[in-house]
C-alpha cells in the first residue's frame, strides 16, 4: 500500500474515532517476521483495542475511497465495538457481549512469538492458536490478559468459546468448488468451464476454511473436527497450510507420491498469491485418525500448557 492512501486511511478512520471518543493510533505489528502497518483504536483504558489493517479493508472488487470504507465501518463495526467499551466489565450483558464475539486464530508459533507477547494462547504442533474478539470486515482486538481479566475470564474460558464459535462456522468444499471459482475470476465461458470440471474428479483435494473467509485454519487446531475430516474424505490425509484463511486437505488414497515430494511441490502451489504476513506454515501435515503430525517428524501431542504461565492468575 501507499504511504498516501494509508495516510488517508487513517484521516478517514480518525475521524470516525473522534465520534466515539477514541484515539486512533498507527502500530507495527509483527507477523511471519513482517511488518504489517495497521491502525489501533483506543478508548480510555478500556483493554478492548480493535486493529484496522488497511489492506483487509480493502476489496479489490469495489471501488470505495478510505472515506467511503470508514463511512460503512462506522455504521456496522463500530456499534459492536462501543458496546463493549461502553458495558461495565462487571455487568452480565457484557461478558456475554464478549463471548458471541470470541473466534480463534491459527498462526505460526515460531516466526510470530514477537506478536503473541502478553496474549495467551495454547500449541498445536508448530502453530499457535488465540482467541479474538472479531468485530467482522477483518476489524478484531487480540483478547490480552488485560482483556481477560476485564472480562472476568480465564484462557480456557476465551479459548473454548472462541473455538466453539469459529468452529461453527467452518467450510469444507471440493475441488470443483475451486474451480467454479477460478472460472469466475478469469471469465473462461460456462459451458467450456463446465465441460472441464466434469472431467476432474471432485474429490482431487478440498479446501477448508471459514464462512466470511476470514481465520479458516484455526479449526485443523481441533482434534474433534480433524477425526471428522478423516471421515468425510473417506481417509487419511495431508494437510497443506496455505494461510490462516484456508488450509488444503489431500487425501493419502489419492495422492500416492513421496510426502517429501508433495511438500516440495505443493507448500509452495498453496500459497501462491498470500501475502507473507498471512502464510500459516511451511510445513506439510498428515493425519492418521490419532494425531496431527509433521510429515518427517515424530508425532505431536497437543500441548495446552505452554505460556500458561502468561495466564496463571486467570486460571484460579
Amino acid at each position: 500500500m501507499e504511504q498516501k492512501q494509508y495516510d488517508d486511511f487513517f484521516l478517514a478512520l480518525n475521524s470516525v474515532a473522534v465520534v466515539y471518543k477514541a484515539t486512533l493510533k498507527p502500530v507495527d505489528i509483527p507477523k511471519n517476521g513482517v511488518i504489517q502497518k495497521a491502525f489501533a483504536m483506543h478508548y480510555q483504558n478500556n483493554p478492548v483495542v480493535p486493529i484496522f489493517y488497511p489492506d483487509r479493508l480493502i476489496n479489490p472488487e469495489q471501488s470505495r475511497t478510505p472515506g467511503q470504507i470508514a463511512s460503512a465501518l462506522s455504521r456496522t463495526v463500530m456499534p459492536e465495538v462501543a458496546e463493549l467499551w461502553q458495558n461495565p466489565n462487571l455487568s452480565f450483558s457484557g461478558r456475554e457481549q464478549a463471548v458471541s464475539h470470541l473466534r480463534s486464530t491459527l498462526i505460526g508459533y515460531g516466526n510470530n512469538r514477537p506478536f503473541l507477547q502478553g496474549i495467551p494462547y495454547e500449541r498445536t504442533a508448530d502453530l499457535a492458536l488465540y482467541a479474538r474478539l472479531d468485530f467482522g470486515n477483518g476489524v478484531a482486538a487480540p483478547m490480552t490478559e488485560k482483556a481477560l481479566s476485564f472480562f472476568r475470564m480465564t484462557k480456557e474460558e476465551a479459548l473454548s468459546e472462541a473455538k466453539k464459535n469459529t468452529y461453527s462456522q467452518a467450510r469444507l468444499h471440493n475441488f470443483h468448488t475451486l474451480l467454479k471459482a477460478i472460472y469466475r475470476e478469469t471469465g473462461l465461458d460456462e459451458k467450456t468451464a463446465q465441460m472441464i470440471i466434469k472431467k476432474s474428479p471432485k474429490d482431487l483435494y478440498y479446501f477448508l476454511n471459514t464462512k466470511d473467509g476470514w481465520e479458516g485454519a484455526a479449526p485443523i487446531a481441533d482434534p474433534a473436527i480433524l477425526k471428522k475430516l478423516r471421515e468425510f474424505v473417506g481417509g487419511d490425509y495431508y494437510i497443506l497450510p496455505a494461510s490462516v484463511h484456508k488450509v488444503w486437505i489431500l487425501t493419502k488414497a489419492k495422492w500416492k507420491i513421496p510426502p517429501e515430494k508433495l511438500k516440495m511441490d505443493m507448500v509452495p502451489e498453496s500459497q501462491q498469491g498470500i501475502l507473507p504476513q498471512d502464510i500459516l506454515s511451511n510445513n506439510l501435515y498428515e493425519f492418521d485418525g490419532r494425531g496431527l503430525s509433521i510429515v518427517g517428524a515424530q508425532k505431536i501431542e497437543r500441548d495446552t500448557g505452554i505460556a500458561e504461565h502468561i495466564a496463571h492468575r486467570h486460571s484460579r
